[in-house]
């Protein structure tokens, strides 16, 4: 039997609980795209994202999940928990509560947090992520 490192156990237990989270008699549990450009509403579409290689996505709404597995994504809007095990993917998000990076070269921007009083949780066990928060426009 093969084991499986800690960090990959982690993502897999965290996603799990995330995605179990987000299920409910009105809502999907994702969506999944593969190369192309779109815009996806939460509100209309499901809460869900799962993003495969070669996309590019504007979240609009109320999302609940980002689950990106594969490589080259470009993703700009707001959701609650971001997990990514792909590689070379590029992440802006305006508040999200969690963000779980076992993948490799990605990078994660982040205006701030779901819940005023809550930090983001950030973990990254890949290789060469770059994860920041991008500081707040100054005031004129």
């Amino acid at each position: 039997m093969r084991k499986l490192a800690r960090g990959t156990i982690v993502f897999v237990l965290a996603l799990a609980t995330s995605t179990s989270a987000l299920a409910g008699p009105d809502d999907e549990t994702g969506v999944s795209y593969d190369d192309k450009t779109v815009t996806h509403d939460c509100d209309k579409q499901g809460r869900g994202v799962n993003l495969n290689n070669k996309v590019t996505i504007t979240l609009v709404g109320r999302c609940t999940n980002l689950i990106i597995a594969g490589t080259k994504n470009k993703v700009t809007g707001d959701v609650r928990r971001v997990g990514i095990s792909g590689g070379s993917n590029i992440v802006d998000v305006q508040n999200v509560e969690t963000i779980i990076v076992t993948g490799n070269d990605n990078k994660v921007t982040f205006k701030g947090s779901f819940h005023p009083a809550k930090q983001t949780s950030v973990s990254s066990s890949g290789k060469r992520n770059t994860i920041a928060s991008a500081p707040a426009p100054k005031r004129k």
